[in-house]
């Protein structure tokens, strides 16, 4: 098992993920999913945690990301 972090960054995630940046930034607000450069335009997402965090979503609200 690799040990290596992904990272993705905001625009990428909303485009990959079906979500909205609002959504994204209160995650990360809240310690949901970890970020990097939080006070720039390049902020990244925990892509393991952001996936952790739609399937969680997902399970309590099966109508959830819906967007296929």
């Amino acid at each position: 098992m690799s040990s290596e972090t992904t990272w993705t960054s905001i625009e990428n995630a909303v485009a990959t993920y079906c979500l909205e940046t609002p959504l994204i930034l209160k995650w990360v607000d809240d310690g949901s999913i970890c970020a990097e450069h939080h006070d720039t335009r390049a902020m990244r997402v925990k892509v393991d945690d952001l996936i952790q965090k739609i399937h969680h979503v997902k399970k309590s609200k099966p109508e959830f990301l819906d967007c296929d």
